[in-house]
């Protein structure tokens, strides 16, 4: 009798590691938009300038976007948790209530621009604001489209406790659009 030939070996955690690289490409273009514009700031106020408007950036609804964005790594990380458990009916809901959470955010990001009321040609600063907020936008709009993809592959059952990456390199990449959205805040809204 002849054995037959080895299965080729599975490649582990290649979803894991393409969710790193995006995560990563994402994360370098926005800090480095973000370096331009703490340079730029730190140029106009040193020249004496005003940068941001007084009073024209309120703390509290970008506030409540980073609490939003806080709670949704929790329930992100849920997914994953419960998934690991073979808990589906858990991990179905928590990727759906992080979802909500990323469309919470979006809303609240909605308000915030119209609520600011700046043009883009306004002047530096306001051209700034909208590109590093922007990139965040797209970020979170990237991110909500690796949960809604992950739900649908998961009420589909395409996964199991050992069978998770795909929920791992969302998450991976969720929790990088949260630490960018915090930087973001800190840098823009808070020190302005």
């Amino acid at each position: 009798m002849t054995a037959l030939p080895a299965p080729p070996p599975l490649r582990p955690r290649t979803t894991v590691i393409a969710g790193l690289f995006v995560a990563a490409a994402s994360f370098v273009g926005v800090i480095g938009l973000l370096a331009l514009y703490l340079a730029r700031r730190a140029d106009a106020l040193a020249a004496g300038r005003d940068w941001i408007p007084e009073g024209s950036l309120e703390l509290g609804p970008p506030g409540m976007v980073l609490w939003t964005l806080i709670m949704s790594v929790l329930t992100v990380h849920w997914a994953v948790q419960a998934m690991g458990r073979d808990d589906r009916v858990h991990s179905h809901l928590a990727l759906a209530l992080t979802g909500l959470f990323g469309a919470a955010v979006l809303n609240q990001m909605w308000f915030i621009y119209t609520d600011v009321g700046y043009a883009i040609d306004g002047g530096e600063a306001q051209l700034f604001f909208y590109v590093l907020t922007g990139a965040f936008v797209v970020m979170q709009i990237a991110a909500l489209v690796a949960v809604a993809v992950t739900l649908l592959r998961s009420l589909a059952g395409n996964f199991s406790a050992r069978e998770r990456d795909a929920l791992w390199a969302t998450a991976i990449f969720w929790d990088v659009t949260v630490f960018v959205y915090g930087l973001i805040w800190y840098a823009v809204f808070v020190t302005k």
